[in-house]
């Protein structure tokens, strides 16, 4: 990160009111004078396309996207380099949502709403990795555990878009589909109004992993079926 990059960063915690000015100030001043090294920042936002695929299904993506999320952390633990961990997190956030992309509908050649969760998430992450920087430059050090929590919520959005991929795969006149969330106690508000909001056209509504308070928790999913009055009448409010 370069000296432009880091102001800018400084300049967003201090409208998050991460820092106070004061404290941007003398960062800064630490950075000019080569106390910060490139190790503990994160690399300049940009968007990083996937280079890798992982074939498989929804679930076992997710899981597996969640798993990786907890060997990062544990490389940062040890390294605590947090270039590198962004780096090579927003890699895998990459390589995970085109995965269940593909899964969803590997013959859509349109690329689009991966381009734009791609790019959400990673602004999602790039904010992530500059509240970690500006923690350990402060000397705080989260736990491993809540890291990994924090990085394993990304898994949500890889589910919703294999959600709105498969669905405009196999839209069609009459069909709906309804919101099924997971009937346990740790079931959120947001899921079971989704399932009382419902039916829903095809690639609309609300997408487990997007709309759940626990993203990459979620468990919910959306089923389809024919019902050519409610879709009528959907039809009839767009």
């Amino acid at each position: 990160m370069n000296e432009a990059a880091f102001r800018a960063m400084l300049t967003r915690a201090v409208r998050r009111r991460w820092l106070t000015r004061t404290q941007a100030q003398a960062y800064l001043r630490q950075f000019q004078a080569g106390q910060i090294a490139p190790a503990q920042l994160p690399a300049a936002p940009r968007f990083v396309r996937p280079t890798a695929l992982r074939s498989g299904q929804r679930d076992a993506l997710q899981d597996q996207f969640e798993r990786d999320a907890a060997a990062l952390v544990e490389t940062f633990v040890i390294r605590s380099n947090v270039e590198q961990w962004h780096r090579e997190t927003a890699q895998t956030l990459a390589n995970y949502l085109l995965a269940q992309a593909l899964s969803a509908d590997p013959s859509r050649a349109d690329m689009s709403m991966v381009v734009t969760a791609i790019t959400e998430q990673q602004s999602f992450l790039q904010r992530f990795a500059e509240a970690l920087a500006i923690a350990l430059l402060a000397g705080l050090l989260p736990s491993p555990k809540a890291l990994t929590a924090r990085l394993q919520l990304y898994s949500g959005a890889g589910r919703a878009l294999w959600y709105l991929r498969y669905e405009l795969r196999y839209d069609g006149p009459g069909i709906v589909v309804d919101y099924d969330s997971v009937d346990d106690k740790g079931t959120c508000a947001p899921c079971i109004e989704a399932e009382r909001g419902g039916p829903y056209l095809m690639g609309q509504g609300p997408m487990p992993g997007a709309v759940c308070r626990g993203r990459g928790r979620c468990r919910c999913q959306r089923r389809s079926r024919y019902d050519l009055a409610a879709y009528q009448r959907l039809a009839l409010r767009q």
